[in-house]
């Protein structure tokens, strides 16, 4: 899951020793699952380090079978950190920056380490329509909406030129 750390420091640091554990299934220190279709749950611990972070890059690597398999797009893949005092994973932003015959690669800011979890990006179309935007979907109902309202228009003036003309 993980091909390389880069670390950017506030202050020298020595002694720094960086541990990645990979899971199968959800870590035991996770109090809730990530929804979506996960490719790999990550945790990174540090040690004689956590007070001089300035930033890390972290650079992912995605198995292209996975993703097909899986009916993932290589652009909806992201990584996500648990927060431990929310017990909520929160997305982080996720940038794919190329590939090989056999992975996707993907560069991520931290800022702090936790547990991860390498997934499909959560539900987009749930945060538009929640933030007021509207989707591909809402924009087709809304169109056959209006074409709707426009024949209801044409039948009822038809209608009473007919009735109209009746009368006279």
């Amino acid at each position: 899951g993980i091909k390389q750390i880069q670390i950017e420091v506030n202050n020298e640091v020595q002694n720094v020793k960086v541990t990645v554990t990979k899971y199968d299934v959800k870590p035991a220190n996770v109090t809730k699952e990530k929804t979506g279709r996960i490719y790999k749950y990550l945790q990174v611990e540090t040690e004689n380090l956590s007070e001089s972070l300035k930033k890390a890059t972290v650079t992912i690597q995605v198995e292209k079978n996975w993703t097909s398999e899986n009916g993932v797009e290589k652009e909806n893949v992201s990584m996500s950190k648990f927060d431990n005092t929310t017990k909520e994973w929160k997305d982080l932003t996720t940038t794919y920056s190329s590939e090989d015959n056999n992975f996707y690669y993907y560069n991520v800011e931290l800022t702090s380490f936790s547990y991860f979890a390498i997934s499909e990006k959560s539900s987009v179309s749930g945060e538009e329509t929640t933030s007021g935007a509207t989707t591909a979907s809402e924009k087709r109902n809304l169109i056959w909406l209006w074409i709707l309202i426009g024949v209801v228009v044409v039948v009822s003036i038809v209608w009473f030129a007919v009735k109209r003309r009746n009368i006279s």
